[in-house]
């Protein structure tokens, strides 16, 4: 687990096995460290010093290097790592004459090459969708001319970049590509295209109402749909409508199973609650849960499971299993749900009387963890900050705070829990930033 750690007046960035053993990483200078991710599928740790450098390191080796950097730089940098841990993509916020920009690179973080970086003055991007497991993407951005600015999407593929169209400042499309970059979707004010992306070639155009949206696509990519009004249409992965339901309401949300071809839709208008129903993406047959509910439904990660609200006016949230029906409830207030990597445990917080500074009062939170619907464990009242699972979901990680006589004097520690509630405190902590892939380190 990596977290930062106070250190002589400073902090800086250390590991932190579940045994407590601790491992100085030896990045000089990166005491703020605001974003962490790792590569190469755990092998290759990254992280952003306060200059905005991107460092990277692994294990085998002594020192860190420099991965990226760019003086221009004047604000946060982002890392994020494609579904091929072998590319990362990095964004930088930059001070400019007509405002606040980003900039995008791609990095092979194998041999450390720059394949993608985005003009020295974009607006940009305000879409970016990786190609399949990356390293290529759809990017929207602008041509740096402030309110007044056009757009381009440009596709980067194959080490080559292509702008693909340029939009006029007043008529840029809500923008979605495919998860292979198939096809490529854009609604403007008045209509939607479809298009083949590497061709080029318009597969759609259907006129767009108000409560039209753009195409949305399966885990998968195998198949996408797209809502007008009350009627749900599905299209394969050339583009052709392959079925259209009329839902007979306008639904609150759509999202697609992280496992299957079912789709979970929410109302949002059902005499006044949330109806709660299911699409099969392959053919659009449908079926409706019998309950109305009051809030939507969400998936857990395994696709098995819901996490759906009450059938009572403040009654509790519910774990619904997919397969029988059955549910359970959870904790009448539950806050913050977060589902486990695997699915099938969740941990949410009620607030509770915490022990109070003398100054400032300040309620806690108790924990709750579930496995499949039922109690599994009980976190006592405390002050807690943020939560993270491990890879594996046997053990979270917890930000705890302890209150000094004022905010100024409160300190951070991090607690590792396993699924008994059983704690093993690992030591002082500023922030907790991250897990590393794969087995539990």
């Amino acid at each position: 687990l990596a977290v930062i750690e106070p250190h002589e007046g400073g902090s800086r960035l250390v590991l932190v096995r579940p045994s407590g053993e601790r491992e100085i990483v030896p990045f000089e200078g990166v005491d703020e460290a605001t974003s962490v991710a790792w590569g190469l599928d755990g092998e290759l740790l990254l992280a952003s010093d306060p200059q905005h450098n991107v460092w990277t390191w692994a294990e085998d080796a002594d020192q860190p290097t420099i991965l990226h950097m760019d003086p221009s730089s004047s604000g946060s940098v982002r890392i994020w790592i494609a579904s091929d841990p072998r590319y990362a993509r990095i964004t930088r916020g930059r001070d400019t004459d007509i405002g606040y920009d980003f900039r995008t690179s791609i990095i092979d973080l194998m041999s450390g090459d720059l394949l993608y970086a985005t003009s020295s003055c974009e607006q940009g991007p305000s879409y970016f969708s990786w190609h399949g497991d990356g390293p290529d993407a759809v990017v929207l951005g602008d041509s740096c001319q402030g309110a007044s600015s056009d757009y381009h999407l440009t596709h980067f593929s194959g080490g080559q970049t292509e702008r693909l169209f340029e939009f006029a400042n007043d008529e840029v499309p809500e923008v979605w590509s495919s998860p292979n970059n198939d096809l490529l979707s854009l609604a403007f004010a008045d209509r939607w295209q479809l298009y083949d992306l590497p061709s080029r070639r318009l597969l759609r155009e259907e006129p767009l109402d108000a409560r039209g949206t753009t195409l949305r696509a399966s885990h998968d990519g195998r198949f996408s749909y797209r809502l007008t009004g009350t009627s749900l249409a599905g299209y394969d992965g050339s583009g052709a409508e392959r079925w259209r339901v009329d839902l007979g309401i306008h639904p609150g949300s759509i999202v697609s199973s992280p496992v299957d071809a079912r789709i979970l839709v929410n109302s949002g208008d059902c005499g006044g609650l949330t109806c709660i129903g299911f699409i099969d993406g392959e053919d659009g047959s449908t079926r409706f849960t019998d309950e109305p509910r009051f809030g939507a439904a969400s998936w857990a990660p395994n696709g098995d499971a819901l996490l759906v609200g009450p059938t009572e006016w403040e009654g509790p949230l519910q774990w619904m299993d997919l397969d029988s029906g059955e549910t359970h409830d959870l904790t009448l207030e539950c806050g913050s749900p977060l589902w486990s990597p695997d699915g099938e445990k969740l941990i949410c917080n009620e607030t509770c009387e915490a022990p109070e500074s003398e100054d400032a009062p300040r309620p806690g939170q108790r924990l709750h963890l579930f496995e499949r619907g039922l109690p599994l464990a009980e976190i006592p009242c405390g002050h807690y900050g943020s939560v993270s699972w491990s890879p594996d979901s046997d053990l979270f990680a917890v930000s705890v705070t302890e209150l000094g006589e004022s905010p100024e004097d409160d300190r951070k520690r991090v607690v590792l829990f396993d699924l008994e509630g059983e704690a093993l405190d690992l030591g002082p902590s500023l922030a907790l930033r991250g897990w590393r892939p794969g087995a539990v380190r």
